[in-house]
């Protein structure tokens, strides 16, 4: 199946992106926003899901202090005390959020994950997220890493946050940037063009617009970090562009010695603050509340 108008704005203006027809990816017209045409069935999503790989190995001290620092952050927004985590995978974050006395709540699609977190202690809802399963406005804060590019539903999913956010609560949500460096230099061969793993492709802009019209207010956007490994490959003109596994393997190990060294670790946050700037960084970081 196709989609015949924008999953954003329903406009019809929608026209195949150059040289990202083999992949299946249109722009619209009227907003920008980029996204597969073809539609994935149900069946065709939970097969594909089904073989996603699960992690059993505990997170390095590395993780788990960007875990602490993000709710540092979401301390302000503390009220009710309740946290939802979307698509939180076996609840590495919430487990974290748990340990400083959050109410945590999820949201996971792998029948192995959800044991996991259950296993955990975890309040946790398996498949879409279902805002007749909670309470109106009952979330001080609202995360959703990396899971809003996996669906074709992005105005549906954030309306459903925005119910389920009281006003004065906080969304913090991350995604590949579709403007970024990488993309630029890697064209069609960025990993992150993957169906149907991936069916929609965000700017700050795009992301901005989606957020304003649930009535969502960005108070925070930053576009940071870029993948090393990758960037080498597409300067070099490789023709055989690494794994996101592996790049994010080669990516950790930098991350790791970058962390350990003042020097590198003033050098990351320079070239974090250039990217933000620039809008050019691999990941969009997005902080919005309720108003």
């Amino acid at each position: 199946m196709l989609h015949h108008s924008c999953l954003l704005c329903n406009s019809t203006h929608i026209k195949t992106l150059p040289s990202y027809g083999s992949s299946n990816l249109v722009r619209c017209a009227d907003c920008r926003f980029v996204f597969s045409q073809r539609k994935p069935s149900e069946i065709e999503l939970l097969e594909y899901y089904k073989k996603y790989p699960v992690t059993t190995a505990c997170q390095s001290t590395i993780t788990i202090k960007r875990y602490n620092e993000l709710l540092d952050t979401f301390e302000k927004f503390r009220k009710h005390n309740n946290i939802i985590d979307i698509g939180c995978g076996e609840g590495y974050f919430l487990e974290a959020a748990k340990k400083r006395n959050w109410n945590v709540y999820g949201t996971e699609i792998s029948d192995v994950k959800v044991s996991i977190c259950k296993e955990k202690g975890i309040r946790i809802l398996q498949g879409r997220l279902n805002p007749a399963s909670y309470q109106k406005e009952f979330f001080d804060v609202i995360r959703s890493s990396e899971v809003i590019e996996h669906i074709n539903y992005p105005v549906e999913e954030i309306t459903n946050f925005q119910t389920l956010l009281r006003r004065g609560g906080a969304l913090y949500l991350t995604t590949p940037n579709f403007g970024s460096l990488s993309r630029m230099l890697l064209g069609e061969k960025w990993s992150v063009i993957e169906y149907p793993e991936h069916l929609c492709y965000y700017t700050p802009q795009t992301m901005s617009f989606l957020l304003g019209r649930a009535g969502l207010r960005p108070i925070s956007i930053r576009t940071t970090g870029l993948s090393v490994t990758r960037l080498r490959t597409g300067i070099k003109g490789d023709n055989k562009i690494p794994s996101r596994k592996d790049s994010i393997i080669n990516d950790e190990k930098l991350r790791e010695l970058s962390e350990n060294k003042i020097l590198l670790r003033m050098a990351r946050y320079a070239v974090n603050l250039l990217l933000t700037s620039c809008t050019l960084g691999d990941t969009i970081k997005i902080m919005a509340v309720k108003v």
